[in-house]
């Protein structure tokens, strides 16, 4: 009897220590909900109308709105936004969920990169409600370190990534220059003080003005390969502020005249360093940087529209040059023809000038034969 109490008092004992560290580590309901339930308000992405960027360090913040359905830059450049890069941020916004609590205490911010010296610092809003304002810093497994203001709490995050926030300001604006069909093309033209240039489109071909100055060997694919760089123009950047740009209103000038919608009409300046040129459209205070190598499109030149000369020597040295054959292997230069083959064919001695003249089509054929011969005499030479 003494030994059953003595059990049941052991196993009491038991149940007491496993009750009591299950109550020590257990999860209070309301820190795993605060843990399972996003400590923000569900971001819509139609619903949102303003953020802000703010990298660390000196970079300038970037503010992007939407004004009339349309986003655009208000900081540090002003002007229309980049729609694909608006939409790819917007989604990643809605897609934001707290996977897991990756640290407490502000001890760990500055290694996680969710300190003010080193996070991205990200707000967003719906009107005038603040709709997120976090700290988003270093990449963990499978998520993003993210300190929401005013707390010291670290999450890790999926679904907002700290690269999509760590774009160059350029990168988020619209750098589109011209955006044109070929098809509603309907004139082309350059002017500059030497003179203007206009090309109207006749399908797929282009047909120069009779008001130009006279153009020797107009090549019009090369017009068209101008015109081809020129509808469809990007920029690599924009012109700072204080730009010394060389734009102005007797600028050389090119325009494209369409059959939906206003004249195009682009002005060209400066070199921008080594690598750009200023552009600025008409109809717009954006002054674009282009590659130097389209500034021979917009900026033009004769000699861009022109068939090149023919090498030094004259057409006749290389047309004589090209029609001239190669002899096939084995047959020696300047043979008077083939045997059997009469006077006066190509190849034999009654060839112009007196010198043996073979076609192509009769060149192929004796190099056949040759080479029939060559394959014959290797078969042969296998068998002894």
């Amino acid at each position: 009897m003494e030994g059953n109490n003595r059990l049941i008092i052991a196993g009491a004992v038991l149940a007491a220590l496993a009750g009591g560290v299950w109550y020590v580590n257990r999860e209070r309901p309301d820190e795993r909900q605060e843990r399972l339930t996003d400590p923000w308000t569900a971001v819509q992405r139609d619903q949102v109308t303003r953020f802000v960027i703010d990298p660390s360090g000196d970079t300038p913040a970037i503010e992007l709105e939407k004004r009339d359905n349309k986003w655009f830059m208000n900081q540090p450049g002003r002007g229309p936004a980049d729609d694909s890069q608006v939409t790819s941020m917007l989604s990643s916004l809605a897609d934001m969920h707290v996977a897991s609590v990756a640290a407490q205490e502000s001890s760990s911010h500055a290694a996680l990169e969710v300190d003010a010296a080193h996070a991205v610092h990200l707000q967003v809003f719906r009107g005038s409600t603040k709709l997120f304002d976090g700290y988003v810093g270093k990449d963990l497994d499978g998520g993003t370190a993210v300190r929401f203001e005013g707390s010291s709490r670290v999450y890790r995050v999926t679904g907002l990534e700290r690269f999509r926030l760590q774009n160059a300001a350029r990168e988020w604006r619209n750098r589109q220059i011209t955006n044109v069909e070929r098809s509603h093309v309907r004139w082309v033209q350059w002017q500059d003080p030497t003179g203007t240039y206009r090309f109207d489109r006749s399908g797929e071909t282009w047909t120069a003005a009779a008001t130009n100055p006279a153009v020797e060997r107009l090549d019009t694919a090369r017009v068209n390969q101008l015109v081809t760089n020129l509808i469809a123009l990007n920029a690599t950047d924009f012109a700072a502020d204080n730009a010394t740009t060389g734009l102005s209103d007797t600028a050389p000038s090119f325009t494209i005249d369409v059959d939906n919608g206003p004249q195009i009409v682009l002005r060209v300046g400066q070199n921008s360093g080594d690598d750009g040129i200023f552009v600025k459209r008409a109809d717009s205070d954006i002054v674009f940087i282009a590659a130097r190598s389209n500034a021979g499109a917009i900026d033009f030149n004769v000699e861009s529209v022109q068939t090149p000369l023919p090498p030094e020597g004259g057409a006749g040295d290389a047309t004589v040059a090209a029609a001239e054959p190669t002899p096939p292997a084995g047959m020696p230069m300047g043979m008077p023809g083939m045997p059997g083959m009469p006077m006066g064919m190509p190849g034999g001695p009654g060839g112009a000038g007196g010198q043996p003249q073979i076609s192509p089509e009769i060149m192929r054929q004796i190099q056949q034969q040759i080479a029939a011969q060559a394959a014959a005499r290797g078969g042969a030479g296998g068998g002894n």
